[in-house]
Order: structure tokens, then C-alpha cells, then sequence
């Protein structure tokens, strides 16, 4: 029997008054303890104006799961001890011009986005470099898979994350929560298997994720080698998830006397400029060391051809850049398309156990061009849609085609746009039962969970200065929906207690 079936019967109502009161206590704790977010612009808008004028003045609880959810130990720290190989590799890959532009300059055609990343990559190619340290702050995603018929469990990559990889601050604290409700007398009397579990000492793994990217962003500013400057967090307008993006803010200052500034793309615009004799990038008279993206992963990103010219001129400063556009190129859908084929891992990872163990986490991978690969893929799609997704190149969700929408979406699409997208093997994760907490309310349903491994990876050249497995995150959300956005009211964080 899978060791995840056990979890699939119904936890206790949301109605039990024990429930109730467990709920209440993790609220009460969550809001104490910084795990919330901003609310949506309609909260906002009823909220009264004196709370809006104050901006920070409202906050509500991030979504989180009751209980922590039942996750293979096998499979976690499957994917946790592969980390470090996938950080080396995306590195190699950004490193690599010829194949990276083997497989972008076949989407930039279609994709308008993608063309203008790689716009910007090849503006930057055609000057000298002036900073050779690269940064990055990864995620590697990942779903079990169990087959309808079978009680085996693999796990599977979903996404390799480059750019903008979200609650690195929030979910250790999510982690410090479920440890709370461990000891708390009403959820003790909780009548479900995932009780038991949770009550195992050494079933909630250690999660210093924040410290982790923070000690990355350390590392790069004091490699930069300007007791003066700044870190950077280029950030979206709006952004509801900002007491995330704090965490990392804050622990770099406490930690580390290291000073990070927000700033979005019409703010750079309008106070950063590059020195025209050592190309550093200077913020309102003051040096910036390193610029981190929580934005720049999605067209809506980009307001004008104005946001795209601040892109470039960071992209030529000599700050350490978190990531940079190639960074970025290197976690398109494309590339890791084109890693599933025959050989091309070899070309990055000498190893070839290595090889073996990232190759037994891919999950099958097509183009959707005029290849016989390709046109295959088509025909599979449009006559068994059930078991695949459609993916185009960019980050942020919300883009994806699910099973039987494949066939109308395909046919609606001209040919030569075919190639904007790949073509992957649905993943069929098991389903438990679960409460997830939104707005207060427990809400009991049948649920699926996404795992995130961060990485970090700070290297100069062949000098490799990190490359850690840098903690975790695991997200929730109801079996039923294809989206899952903790933010846009999809998902909720969670913890895996390992089985």
C-alpha cells in the first residue's frame, strides 16, 4: 500500500469546535508572528481611508494548511540531495551561448516575451563584461506522481525556478507554526492520521531557507567588495507578498548591517544610473552591490519600453545581478524541453550518476514544432488530452492548458505559434485530506501539494563560492483547481511531515 493512502480519509470537520479552536490559535499565532501578507486590492478599496492613506496599515494571515501535510521522506530527500547538481547545471547552461541560443532563437519568433529577454542578453553579449560573479537564487518544483492503478510513488520536476523564487520568507515560519500547534491542547485532541504523524519527533524537517538566500546575498555583496553600497530588490507595484520579500530585508540588516532597498522598475528608472567609467550602478548617489528580482518574470512586469531600457542598464552595470537575463533564458520551458533529449545532460553534468538521478526526476517533455517530435506530440495531444499540459516559456502561472482544453487552444493556434509552448506529461499527485485556512476560516477538502527545494548558487568563473540545498516550501491547494497561487487565493503554504 502507498504510505500516503493512510491519509487519504476524511479529516475532522471544519465545524468541529475543536477545529474551531485550533484554527482560532494558529490565526492568532500566524498574525503574531509575521506569517501574513497584504489583502487584495478589494479589501483595500472597503477597508477606510485612513488605513489605505497608511498603506501598511492593513495585513491579513497568508493561507496556511491546519495540518502539516503526509510527504515521502524517500522523495524529499530525493530531491533536496539533487539540488546542488541542478544549481551547477543551470549555471553551466546560462554560461553556454551556443546552446542556449540553439534553444531560445526557436521561440523568440512566437513569443514576444521571450524575444525580449533575449534582446536584452544579446545587447549585453555585445559589450564587455564588467562583472564576471553570478548569483543565483533558485527553486526547483516538484509533484508525486501515483498512477491510478498503483501504489508506487515517484516524484517529478514540475519547473526549475531562476528568477523571482517567492517565500523563502515565509515558509520557515509556516514550519515554526505547525511546531506551535504540536504542542497546543486543542489540536492535540484532533482526531485524524495526520495528528500522529505531526506528533513524531523529527517529522518536520528544519527549514532555514530565509537564512539561506540571505547568507547568498551576503556572500555576493561582500565579493562586490564596496562597504558603501546596497542591495537591491527590484519589486513589483502592489505587491501583496511584501512582508515575504521583509523577512529576507530585515535578516540581511540584523545579520549582517547590510542594507536592502525596494525599489521598482519606474523607481530605478527615475533615480539609478550607470557610472560611465566603472559601469557601477549608482541609486540616489549610492553604489548598488547586487539587484534581486521579485519582478521582470512575466510581460505585465514591463509597463513600457522604458522598464525594458531599465532592464538593459542594469543588465550592464557591474552589479552582481540576481539573476542575470541569461539566468533567466536558462529557466524557460524551452531549455528544459530540450534537457530531456538524448545526451544533453552529458553536456553540463560529467557525472554520470549525477545524470541518472536528475534524468529520474523528469517527467516526459515535448516540443510542440514542425520536428516529427514535435508533430507527434501534436497528434498525442489532440487525441488523448487528459494526460498532458500545455506550458508556455514564461513564470507566474496562470498560463498553463489543462487536458481536454489542449484540442480547442491547439487548433485556435496558428502553426508557427505552436512553438511558444512544450507540450509535458500530466503529473497525477495523490490525494489527502487537508483543512486549509483562508481568511480565518478552516475549509476541509481534498488536496494535492507541490514541493519547492531552494538552492543557492554564487560562483565567479570556475570558483564556485556556493552551491547549497537552502531549505524548503511546500504548497497546498485544493485537488480541483489547476491554479495555485497562495497570493491570488488558490493555495495555502504548508509544511511536509515526512513518512
Amino acid at each position: 500500500m502507498s504510505v500516503l493512502r493512510q491519509f487519504s480519509d476524511a479529516v475532522p470537520s471544519s465545524k468541529d469546535p475543536t477545529v474551531q479552536r485550533a484554527t482560532t490559535n494558529a490565526v492568532d499565532w500566524a498574525l503574531a508572528h509575521g506569517l501574513v501578507m497584504k489583502p487584495a486590492a478589494a479589501a483595500i478599496a472597503s477597508a477606510p481611508s485612513t488605513d489605505v492613506a497608511n498603506h501598511g496599515g492593513l495585513a491579513q494571515h497568508a493561507p496556511f494548511a491546519l495540518f502539516p501535510t503526509p510527504f515521502p521522506k524517500a522523495c524529499f530527500n530525493q530531491v533536496v540531495d539533487l539540488q546542488p547538481v541542478l544549481n551547477q547545471l543551470f549555471d553551466r547552461i546560462a554560461r553556454d551561448h551556443d546552446f542556449l541560443a540553439r534553444c531560445i532563437e526557436s521561440v523568440v519568433t512566437v513569443d514576444e516575451f521571450t524575444a525580449q529577454l533575449y534582446k536584452v542578453y544579446q545587447q549585453t553579449r555585445a559589450k564587455p563584461s564588467s562583472q564576471s560573479i553570478t548569483l543565483g537564487l533558485h527553486r526547483s518544483d516538484y509533484l508525486l506522481h501515483q498512477p491510478h492503478d498503483s501504489n508506487d510513488l515517484s516524484i517529478y520536476q514540475v519547473e526549475f525556478n531562476t528568477i523571482s523564487t517567492s517565500f523563502a520568507g515565509l515558509a520557515p515560519v509556516t514550519t515554526q507554526l505547525h511546531r506551535y500547534l504540536r504542542e497546543n491542547p486543542a489540536y492535540a485532541k484532533l482526531k485524524a492520521p495526520q495528528i500522529a504523524v505531526h506528533q513524531t519527533e523529527g517529522s518536520l524537517p528544519n527549514n532555514t531557507a530565509t537564512a539561506y538566500l540571505v547568507d547568498g546575498l551576503a556572500k555576493a555583496w561582500q565579493l562586490y567588495g564596496c562597504q558603501s553600497a546596497v542591495v537591491v530588490m527590484a519589486v513589483q507595484v502592489g505587491e501583496r507578498n511584501v512582508f515575504d520579500q521583509l523577512r529576507l530585508t530585515h535578516d540581511l540588516r540584523q545579520r549582517y548591517g547590510i542594507t536592502m532597498v525596494r525599489q521598482t522598475l519606474a523607481e530605478l528608472r527615475q533615480g539609478a544610473h550607470l557610472d560611465p567609467i566603472t559601469q557601477a550602478l549608482v541609486l540616489n548617489g549610492t553604489e548598488v552591490a547586487v539587484v534581486y528580482y521579485r519582478t521582470c518574470y512575466a510581460p505585465a512586469d514591463y509597463a513600457s519600453p522604458a522598464d525594458w531600457e531599465t532592464r538593459l542598464m542594469v543588465e550592464q552595470s557591474k552589479a552582481i545581478k540576481a539573476p542575470t537575463v541569461a539566468y533567466q533564458l536558462a529557466g524557460t520551458k524551452k531549455v528544459q524541453q530540450v534537457l530531456t533529449e538524448p545526451s544533453v545532460l552529458e553536456r553540463f553534468i560529467p557525472n554520470a550518476d549525477d545524470c541518472d538521478h536528475v534524468r529520474a526526476c523528469f517527467t516526459g517533455l515535448y516540443p510542440l514544432d514542425n520536428s516529427p517530435l514535435g508533430l507527434d506530440a501534436v497528434r498525442r495531444a489532440l487525441e488523448a488530452p487528459e494526460g498532458y499540459v500545455m506550458k508556455p516559456q514564461r513564470e507566474g502561472g496562470g498560463n498553463n492548458v489543462y487536458g481536454k482544453d489542449i484540442p480547442v487552444f491547439l487548433q485556435g493556434l496558428p502553426v508557427e505559434e505552436r512553438e511558444a509552448y512544450i507540450l509535458m506529461d500530466l503529473i497525477k499527485p495523490p490525494v489527502i485530506s487537508n483543512l486549509l485556512v483562508h481568511q480565518g476560516l478552516a475549509q476541509k477538502g481534498e488536496v494535492i501539494s507541490e514541493l519547492g527545494i531552494y538552492g543557492v548558487w554564487l560562483s565567479d568563473h570556475d570558483h564556485v563560492y556556493l552551491n547549497e540545498s537552502a531549505g524548503h516550501i511546500l504548497r497546498t491547494k485544493v485537488a480541483s483547481s489547476n491554479e495555485g497561487g497562495i497570493a491570488a487565493g488558490f493555495g495555502a503554504i504548508d509544511s511536509p511531515a515526512l513518512v
